[in-house]
């Protein structure tokens, strides 16, 4: 895929809430709307392996652990895998959704 493709947002968006559990999701990146605070954030790699991307470490880590981020912002998925589930304490965001599940 195309790295436009994956921030085009062709096969659509999604909004997302606070405290609910989001799972089985296929998005290439988050755009944050109103601060928030993430107390999961999973990522998908090509090999089907998921992630914990609030952590620090490893090829995805994104470093959010007990971290605010702010409106306007973006969180997007290395090449090759997906943001797959996300659960916030604090804040919205939309979805780019541009794999299948």
């Amino acid at each position: 895929m195309a790295a436009l493709d994956r921030l085009a947002g062709n096969g659509g968006t999604y909004f997302f809430q606070v405290t609910t559990a989001h799972t089985g999701l296929s998005l290439s990146a988050v755009v944050i709307n109103t601060a928030a605070v993430f107390t999961t954030l999973s990522i998908t790699d090509s090999t089907g392996t998921v992630h914990n991307a609030l952590l620090s470490t490893g090829a995805f880590g994104q470093n959010l652990a007990a971290r605010t981020v702010s409106a306007g912002q973006m969180i997007c998925a290395p090449e090759g895998s997906y943001i797959s589930a996300l659960t916030m304490s604090s804040g919205t965001c939309i979805g780019v959704i541009t794999r299948s599940k």
